[in-house]
This record gives structure tokens, sequence and C-alpha cells, in this order.
């Protein structure tokens, strides 16, 4: 367990979210190691040493009884880094994160960019050390892009409108990643050694493209013109190396790299596998309830082909007995036999739907989300659609093999905004879109979200305006709320003012529930309906038409 932290560089514009992640979180004693010149001021209460990062001697009495190291150095003091990973290791350190907070420098293209060389020294004598000395490890965070800065800045969009340059056509995927998040991800580091150890962990906020932010600008401010000029990122990256090449070190040229990593085919910038997010369970619930919840309902429909293992083994043998016995000797019709299978489990899961709705409604917290004005009537809609569910199952048990397609277009798992345009119509037809938005609407909707410390995002206003006003054009387009909202200097914003905000994520609305359980008993009708049909189809004998003479 980490319980003593250092940090170094703790003043910094990603240093300080860091800083206060690790000391909202209450979990660590924080230590900040600041330059001997440093004039940076913290709080009182913070133990801060004053060190020479050129001693390994002096940082090594600096990190006595220290469990971990967080290093958030500028790039033009990388190779500060060195004495600092050696006092490290010296000082009996278990955890050590370098400075490294960037692109995807695991890929093979963006580990060419010359940029980056400095970070990937790192990595060779990091890994040594760590080879060297059993107690010591370490964790690469990689997080793209920091969205609040680059947005600040115009690194990727050009909020003021004009010219935005759109890097080769504006339409490759990129992830990106807020400072408060990226401090979010160095505590959860920090709680999980074990699956962190030694390895790289991605993070990320968003996943987006420039032609998304072009849309989502013109919607918020439609008075203001931006006109997308096309960039090449391999014009880009030749000019860069030809000024690396003649010793011409600037900004142009490193951010020639950067948009490369970032935005060019082949280097990573967008996140494929996130090795380790920050988990729900770690997370107040306070806002991570509706995600959590959501995944409630999308494994309970998870359960259909549970349900319909019970049902088969029961319903072949009665099948094969009838057809043997029964059928030949007329003793009732086929129709029979099959409406007195659905009857008989229609039955049994009616009670079923009692025990599911008492060990699964209360459990994952739903009664929570209801106010004494409307419990009962969500609680009872929600049995209703618990209910129609398992008749449901009981008649289209025969057909579990489309069940899978069901749920995996049901909008859940992957959005219907971010489905394949050729997949976006299993949506529509899937019972299981109408079962996971009936079920959600009716729990979550129309509550307030508060936000926890550790979920708030923190980041700076800029050209003196109020905290309220700085993103006023963000929360028309992305909701949430300004916690502080006549503040000038650091603002603190919830992603979520209300339930119903993460549920328009999914297109499900309270408005919809009834028609919703409407239309589950068409899907449950549909299926008697075609499972009469196919056995007359397969299973009933013919007669047949002889010929006269």
């Amino acid at each position: 367990m980490i319980r003593n932290v250092a940090i170094a560089g703790a003043s910094g514009a990603l240093g300080s979210p860091i800083f206060h992640a690790l000391i909202q979180s209450e979990l660590f004693d924080v230590t900040v190691l600041a330059r001997l010149s440093s004039q940076a001021q913290f709080p009182a209460s913070v133990k801060v040493i004053r060190v020479d990062y050129t001693s390994v001697p002096d940082v090594t009495m600096a990190l006595a009884g220290q469990d971990a190291v967080v290093s958030v150095l500028t790039t033009s003091a990388m190779e500060t880094q060195i004495p600092l990973i050696q006092a490290a290791v010296k000082a009996g350190v278990r955890r050590f994160l370098p400075s490294e907070f960037c692109a995807n420098i695991g890929n093979p293209k963006a580990a060419s960019l010359p940029v980056y060389h400095s970070k990937l020294g790192i990595h060779e004598v990091i890994q040594q050390q760590a080879r060297d000395h059993a107690h010591f490890t370490y964790t690469l965070i990689r997080n793209g892009p920091f969205l609040d800065w680059s947005l600040a800045y115009g690194f990727f969009f050009n909020l003021k409108g004009g010219s935005t340059p759109f890097y080769d056509g504006g339409d490759r995927p990129f992830s990106t990643t807020t400072l408060a998040t990226i401090g979010q991800a160095v505590v959860e580091v920090l709680r999980h050694l074990k699956e962190t150890q030694n390895r790289a962990v991605f993070v990320q906020d968003l996943v987006t493209t420039q032609r998304k932010m072009l849309d989502i600008a013109q919607k918020v401010a439609p008075d203001r013109k931006w006109t997308p000029t096309d960039v090449s990122t391999s014009d880009m990256e030749t000019m860069a190396r030809d000024k690396y090449a003649k010793g011409t070190i600037d900004m142009e040229a490193s951010m020639g790299f950067f948009c490369c990593s970032v935005f060019g085919e082949g280097y990573g910038g967008e996140f494929q596998e996130i090795v380790v997010a920050i988990s729900y369970s770690s997370q107040s619930a306070r806002r991570k309830t509706g995600q959590t919840q959501l995944w409630a309902i999308f494994m309970l429909l998870v359960l259909f082909i549970n349900i319909s293992e019970q049902i088969m083994p029961m319903f072949l043998p009665q099948r094969a007995l009838y057809e043997a016995r029964e059928r030949p000797s007329k003793i009732y019709r086929w129709t029979t036999y099959l409406l007195s299978n659905i009857l008989i489990e229609l039955a049994w899961h009616t009670l079923l739907a009692v025990i599911m709705y008492l060990c699964w409604y209360y459990p994952v917290g739903f009664v929570r989300n209801t106010t004494s004005d409307d419990q009962a009537i969500r609680g009872f809609l929600i049995f209703l659609f618990l209910w129609v569910y398992l008749l449901f199952t009981s008649t289209f048990a025969h057909f579990a093999i489309f069940w899978m397609l069901c749920i995996l277009f049901c909008g859940v798992g992957v959005p219907m905004t971010d489905l394949p345009k050729f997949w976006s119509f299993m949506y529509c037809v899937s019972s299981a879109t109408y079962l996971a938005g009936g079920i959600m609407s009716s729990a979550v909707a129309n509550s307030k979200v508060t936000c926890a410390n550790r979920e708030i995002f923190c980041m700076a206003s800029t050209g003196n305006l109020t905290c309220n006003e700085f993103l006023a054009a963000y929360i028309e387009a992305a909701g949430g709320f300004v916690l502080n909202p006549t503040a000038q200097s650091m603002c603190e914003y919830c992603p979520l003012a209300t339930t119903n905000e993460f549920l328009d994520r999914f297109q499900i609305s309270y408005h919809t529930r009834w028609r919703n359980f409407g239309l589950i008993w068409v899907y449950i009708l549909v299926s008697i309906v075609a499972g009469l049909g196919l056995y007359w189809v397969f299973k009933v004998p013919k007669r047949r038409c002889s010929k006269r003479a």
C-alpha cells in the first residue's frame, strides 16, 4: 500500500492538477520537491523540501521514507529525472511515475519522432533500474493531448473562429484527456500497484475528431464562422525534421511532431486499448452511478441466455413426447401443445420477476434516484419491465441466437450515434433497445447530480471572464454546471447537472417509458405468432393431395 508520495514539478500546468488530485484523495501524505530557486507557494499543511536535482545524495535524503515518486518535470528538464530516479532507488522508493504524460510513444512511428527521444531515454534508465532492483517499479501514463489546454490555446481547434487547420482532413479520431482526469489517473495508479506495475497505462476522457468539434462549435455559436484549412501531417513532419537536422529546435518544429503523433495515420493517436481505466468502484457513486446502473441493466439482459438454458431442456423432451404419442393419437391439437407451454412459462416467470425485482432493484441502488412523490410508481414500472422482459424471454428463447445481435446493438455498449451506418437499423428493431431504455429512464431520470471533489474538473479561466461566462458555450453543448460561477481564476466544473443529460447521450427519454413498455408486448405477441407459424411450417404434417385416375 502506498502512503507517502513525493511529487516533483507540482507547480506547473500539469503538476498542479496532479498535486491537487493527490491531496483531495485524502489517501496519501504528500511531500513536494521544489528547486532551490523556486518561488512557488503551497498550502501550509503540505511538506515542501527544496533540493538540488543534480545532487543524488541531496535528493536521496529528501526521498527517505517515501513510497512513491511522481515526476512532472518539464521536457526541458527531462535529464534531471535521471538523478531523481537514481535517488529514488537508493531511498527505497517502490513506485516511480516519470514525466511521461504524452502521446502513445509505445507506437514505433511515434517513437521515431525526435521530440520524444528524451522521454525514450528515460524509459531505458527506469527499465534498467527496475530489472536491477526488485523493490523498484514504474508506471508510464499516456493520455494524448490535454483537452482543456488544447482548446484554450487552439492546438487542435480554434474556438475563436476563422481559419482552423484540419490535419489530414480532420476526420481521424484521436484520444484526449483533461488535466483533472490525468490527476485522478495518477491517484488510481497508486491505488492499483499490481495492475499497473512496469507498464504503460492509457487514459482518455474522449475520442473525437476535428470535424466533430467543428459540428459542435457551429451549433453552439451559429453566428461564428470557421474556415477549415487542410494540413498534411506528413508535410509537417518533413518540415520539423528539416529544422531539427539544421539545429533549429523551436516551437514550430516541436508542434509539427506533436501534430503527427496525434493526428498522423498509424501513430496511435486513438488509443485502441485502454489498459487501465479509472474504476467505477473507486469513484464516488454520485456521478458514476448512471454508467454503473446502465451496465447493471445490460448485465441483466445478458441473463436471457441463462434463462433460455432453463427452458429448452424441458421443452425439447416434451416436444419429442408430443410428436411421438399425443399427435398420432390426436388427443389434442398442436396449437394447444404450444400455447400450454407458453402459458406455463408465463406463470413461472411472473413469480421469478418478483424475486428478481427484490434481489436486483434495491441492491443496485435505483431506489435512491426516486423521491417520495414518485418512488412507488417508478418502482412499480421497473417491476413491470422486468416482468415483460421475462415474458419475452420465454417466447423468444427458441431464437436465442438472435438475442446476441439484439444486445450488441441496443445502444448500451455502443451508443446509437457511434454505430456503423449499416448497422444503425438494428438499434431500432432490437427489443433490447426498448427494454434498456424503459428500465433506465424509469430508474434514473429526473434526478440531480452532485460531483464529489475528485470528480470535479478544474481549469483556469481566461480573459478576465467569470467561470460562468468562460464555460457558457461549452455547457450549452455538453451540459453540466459550474460550481463557482462568479470566480475569475480556477473554475470548478461538474460534467453532469441532471441524470437526464446522461440519458440523452444514449437517446433514452423518460417520456417514452410507456411506449417502450407497449412495444415489448408487441415483440411478445410477434414471437408467439412466429413460433406457431414456424412450427406449422416445419413440424406439422401436411395432407398430400392424391391424383385421381
